[in-house]
Formats: structure tokens, sequence, C-alpha cells
């Protein structure tokens, strides 16, 4: 796992080829999917990524962990699947949100679409790994601090991170940075 301090006290945890610790897959889950043509796919350097975030917003923030998995061989099409659960799974108590926010693993079915949105931004700006699937399966939100515009920038730093070269802070960071930006 990463530890970042990014501009404007905003927070990041990043961790590459392993899952986050205490985040569970629902017994139940549910599908959305989105299959797109990739001409131009690429080796990942990486088969997992997870990012969590934590933006103050002065009297607000914005709090949202998304990670996925790339499963499969080379395909002419990628299909990307988001596995969501019901909105209150089980707490997830080591959240950057802290005390701010009661957390709960799982993604509810609304922001489904933003993390879709998001992958299909990553891949249109990052490319495209190869695999047949990414699979979005480790997920928290916060009751107040979760949105679908921090679940669409999820969507694109994950995809991001799996096509970034190194596992190195200032390559996260400054990744993380131009998308947070945008």
């Amino acid at each position: 796992m990463t530890i970042l301090a990014l501009s404007k006290e905003r927070r990041a945890r990043v961790w590459l080829d392993s899952s986050p610790p205490d985040i569970f897959t629902s017994a139940s889950p549910t599908y959305f999917h989105r299959r797109i043509e990739t001409p131009n796919m690429r080796v990942a350097n990486h088969r997992i990524a997870t990012v969590e975030l934590f933006i103050p917003l002065g009297g607000r923030f914005l709090y949202g962990l998304l990670g996925c998995e790339i499963n499969g061989v080379k395909a002419s099409a990628l299909d990307i699947a988001v596995q969501t659960s019901s909105k209150r799974e089980r707490k997830f108590t080591e959240s950057l949100a802290g005390n701010l926010d009661t957390v709960w693993s799982g993604i509810p079915d609304e922001y489904a679409t933003a993390v879709l949105d998001g992958a299909n931004a990553g891949i249109s700006k990052f490319g495209a790994p190869t695999g047949e699937t990414i699979n979005f399966c480790f997920a928290a939100h916060g009751e107040t601090g979760s949105t679908v515009s921090i679940f669409e920038r999820l969507g694109m730093a994950t995809v991001a991170l799996l096509m970034l070269p190194e596992q190195r802070a200032v390559g996260i960071g400054e990744t993380l940075e131009q998308i947070l930006s945008r």
C-alpha cells in the first residue's frame, strides 16, 4: 500500500497487485457491464489496482474506494464489469474518512454507471489493458461523502494505475493529481 498526501489537503491510499484489507465482495452481487472494442490494447503492468480518496471541500468532503482486477486473456473486446451490493454490507472502519463518515464495504447500484463511464474515459486516455474483463470488485462508499463524480474519477484512476509503468509514489501521485484536476 502507498499512502499519498496530494495537493489541496487531499489524501489517497493505493494498492497495486494486492487488494485492500477488510474489503470483501458481496455474497449476492449484481453486475453492471459494458463491452467495448479495444483494438489498441497494451499489456497492463498491474493485474489489480485499488484507489481510496478523501477530498476535503470546505465544509464538506468526497470519499470513495474502488478497486479492480483484470481477468482472462487478450480478446478483441474488453468487458468492464462493476460488482454492486446493497448499500450496507459491512462497515469499513479503517477508511481515510475516519470519524467524519460511516463507510460501508461495497458499492450501491447508483454509482455503477459512473464507474463504467470513468473506466471508459481511463481507457481512452491511458490505454486498454489486455484481458477479457476488468472486474470492479473492491469498493467502499460513505453515507455522506460518496457521489457519482467521485466514483467516476475512481473508475478512471484505477484503469490509469493498471497501466502505470512503475509502482513509484511520484508516478502514482502525478497520475491522481491529473485525474482530480479534470
